[in-house]
């Protein structure tokens, strides 16, 4: 792991010779088209072990991303700061996501109210499901709201 660390790291630092070095291993790899077979075979198995590894219980993969898990939300309960931290960069990724997509959101309900096919009247009731109860709370507000406004416009003009 520390070895593709470093060549990691000097990658990242712009060393000449690893660079090289990769290059001449990228071209040395697209000019033998025998290991593309071979690479597909390699990365089929690998994608196998992983999914295969993801539903069995207590598999090693398994147990580390339990682990990590439980580190992370150890680490989210105790430090405020990462807590902040992370909360502060997944508000500010969701805004940047609608802010740069916004014109997908539209396209996405629409899609999906044309895909249920929907009747306006099946609509309407699948809204008032959920909002039913605010809708009477504001509704019962804007009567209390007038009527006060209403008595107080009547007291206003008899004072007058």
């Amino acid at each position: 792991m520390e070895l593709w660390l470093n060549l990691a790291q000097k990658m990242a630092a712009g060393d000449e010779q690893t660079i090289a070095m990769f290059t001449h291993f990228q071209q040395r790899l697209a000019d033998n088209i025998d290991l593309k077979d071979l690479i597909h075979h390699v990365l089929t198995s690998f994608k196998n072990t992983v999914q295969t590894q993801l539903v069995t219980p207590n598999s090693p993969l398994r147990n580390s991303l339990d682990h990590l898990f439980d580190s992370l939300i150890q680490e989210f309960q105790t430090n405020t700061d990462a807590r902040d931290s992370f909360d502060t960069w997944a508000r500010q990724s969701v805004q940047d996501l609608v802010s740069k997509h916004h014109h997908l959101i539209g396209d996405i309900v629409s899609t999906s109210l044309s895909e249920a096919k929907l009747s306006n009247d099946t609509l309407v009731d699948q809204i008032e499901g959920k909002v039913g109860p605010d809708l009477q709370y504001i509704r019962l507000n804007g009567a209390v709201v007038g009527g006060i406004v209403g008595m107080a416009i009547a007291f206003i003009k008899l004072a007058i």
